[in-house]
């Protein structure tokens, strides 16, 4: 008997012990079927859509629409939060998204939005929020201007002054680059004004 003949035995004999269940034991393994069916359906789901992270928050409704419409023309897919106010990208795309947008000049009339974290926790000072806070968007800022194309390694350094109910002037925030080149290359002015943009 070859394997054709096989199958088709197999077959059939599947199909008469199929026939002879009661109606109850076939309606238990259909539902027991669709359930192992929905499940797998969830996992894949889970496993192939990409997740998300903030490209950018506490976007004004123009901005957001300007940044909006530049990742519809990149064809890059992303999701509304916060009532339009935080745009998300899928997560590996964060910071070459960033970097495209800053060197294209479309950050270049927006704030950025570079709130991305969280000040307030719990049992920490002021004081303690606000070094912690601009350490991380030291991070964030250094992680984006790195995917550069040239561009081997960044420090960044943040001045934001705290503000104070007895100082009516405590000064503005101000920022610093500084940037390894990989060998042989330079940045182009629109790459420089893309990490102004950036910082600024």
């Amino acid at each position: 008997m070859n394997l054709r003949d096989q199958l088709l035995k197999a077959g059939r004999a599947l199909g008469e012990r199929w026939r002879s269940l009661p109606a109850g034991r076939k309606a238990v393994a259909v539902l027991a079927g669709a359930g192992i069916l929905a499940s797998l359906i969830y996992l894949g789901g889970l496993i192939f859509t990409p997740r998300y992270a903030v490209l950018f928050s506490n976007l004004q409704a123009a901005e957001a629409g300007t940044i909006a419409g530049k990742l519809q023309q990149m064809k890059v897919p992303y999701r509304l939060a916060d009532q339009g106010q935080t745009i998300e990208v899928p997560e590996n795309e964060v910071y070459n998204v960033r970097i495209e947008l800053a060197s294209d000049g479309t950050l270049q009339n927006t704030d950025s939005g570079w709130s991305l974290f969280d000040q307030n926790k719990f049992g920490m000072t002021d004081f303690e929020q606000q070094v912690d806070y601009q350490r991380a968007l030291q991070t964030e800022l250094r992680n984006t201007i790195v995917q550069m194309n040239g561009v081997q390694d960044a420090v960044v350094n943040l001045v934001i002054p705290q503000k104070s109910v007895f100082l009516q002037n405590t000064g503005t925030a101000s920022a610093s680059v500084l940037l390894k080149l990989q060998p042989g290359t330079s940045l182009t002015p629109d790459q420089v004004q893309g990490v102004v943009d950036l910082v600024l």
